[in-house]
């Protein structure tokens, strides 16, 4: 990912930014590891249960910080509430949480670094986006990366050692 993003890393960035980022990814990481250990409630399930705690944790923030809550008036402006609520939200998580209840967390969260290269190449074909040359590098490490991961094989060195250990 480093590379894939390597033009636009700098130094400025605010360390409540890298710490936020660091939080979602470990809440992220941890959340799925718990889902898959958790009894199997169906994917709409225990999706509602975890948008109920979201809805909750994002109005309180959203109160505390005195944030506004119009709602739009219009179907332009309705239009990605509804997109990103239904597809980015519901269908994502819905999904994914499918994924994890049928394969390892290991093998869902590949996800994770597919989605940044995935935007890569539909930004430089669908909007034809100007990439420095190192994206795309990056974008076939980890590819290929993701690919080597995803072996059968590629787990069996560590489950051997595993199960020496015991």
């Amino acid at each position: 990912m480093a590379i894939i993003f390597a033009s636009e890393l700098k130094l400025d960035v605010p360390v409540e930014g890298l710490i936020a980022v660091f939080l979602a990814a470990t809440a992220a990481s941890l959340s799925s590891v718990f889902l898959k250990q958790a009894p199997q409630p169906s994917a709409f399930a225990a999706n509602a249960v975890g948008a109920a705690a979201g809805f909750v944790v994002c109005a309180l923030v959203s109160i505390a910080l005195g944030e506004d809550h119009a709602l739009p008036t219009t179907f332009a402006g309705w239009w990605p509430i509804v997109y990103l609520t239904l597809a980015g939200s519901l269908g994502a998580y819905v999904l994914f949480t499918w994924l994890v209840q049928r394969w390892s967390v290991t093998n869902a969260s590949m996800i994770g670094v597919v989605v940044p290269v995935l935007a890569v190449i539909l930004g430089a074909v669908a909007k034809q986006e100007q990439r420095s040359p190192e994206s795309y590098i990056g974008a076939v490490v980890v590819l290929i990366a993701v690919i080597v991961a995803l072996q059968p094989w590629a787990g069996t060195r560590y489950a051997g050692k595993a199960a020496v250990a015991k």
